[in-house]
């Protein structure tokens, strides 16, 4: 899979969930601030990943994807 799609897709996943424009978002992008998202909006996104992008993602991985880069360098690192 390639970097730059999956950053595109973890980017477009985000936005849908949390009804932001993806304009606005970008692969440095926190994904707390950006969305103002909370604990239990941050576990529902996590959940949803799982399902998208075929991986599983532990609540000590979850503690590490902070920003789209993140989230986007452990679905290629994990992807089934």
């Amino acid at each position: 899979m390639e970097r730059q799609q999956t950053v595109d897709d973890v980017i477009q996943f985000v936005a849908k969930h949390f009804k932001v424009d993806p304009r606005n978002l970008t692969g440095s992008s926190d994904l707390m601030q950006v969305t103002d998202a909370d604990s239990i909006d941050f576990l529902e996104l996590i959940l949803e990943m799982e399902d998208v992008f075929h991986t599983a993602i532990s609540d000590e991985d979850a503690e590490q994807l902070q920003t789209i880069d993140d989230v986007a360098d452990f679905v290629i690192a994990h992807s089934k």
